[in-house]
């Protein structure tokens, strides 16, 4: 699938919180107290990422925020009912070319859907340390 990502506008910010919050409670884990997609939304605001969505029609189903000064693919979500459709693989491939030097991920050392997921787009296990698995990419 082709996608399109387009940065993030301030009139986006809730549903793609709305749409972290609820991708992430698709891989069987659960939130830590205290977030919320109100939470999730002041982030996306604070942190600071380079932010990018993924619409079709006019629902977002995507995001991903890099932080370009680390190298650090910090977060990359495709709605649940839109996985397998190869939107996550076309992000990765958009990531790059914003950090084609390479770059590092972390992910719940449990979320083994994203762990395949990686491991088969060519990113490699790096360390697993306080229940994270680490992964980078090189060119």
């Amino acid at each position: 699938m082709t996608v399109n990502p387009e940065p993030i506008a301030p009139a986006d910010f809730r549903e793609v919180a709305q749409l972290w919050y609820d991708s992430w409670l698709s891989t069987g884990a659960e939130h830590g107290e205290g977030v919320t997609v109100s939470h999730l939304s002041e982030r996306l605001v604070d942190e600071g990422w380079e932010i990018f969505i993924v619409r079709e029609e006019s629902t977002i189903v995507a995001f991903l925020a890099l932080d370009i000064e680390s190298a650090i693919l910090s977060q990359i979500f495709v709605l649940p009912s839109h996985q397998g459709a190869g939107i996550g693989v076309s992000l990765l491939e958009f990531a790059k070319t914003r950090l084609p030097s390479g770059m590092a991920l972390r992910t719940n050392v449990d979320n083994r859907g994203a762990r395949r997921f990686y491991e088969r787009e060519g990113w490699s296990l790096d360390r697993i340390e306080s229940g994270r698995a680490y992964y980078r990419w090189k060119p």
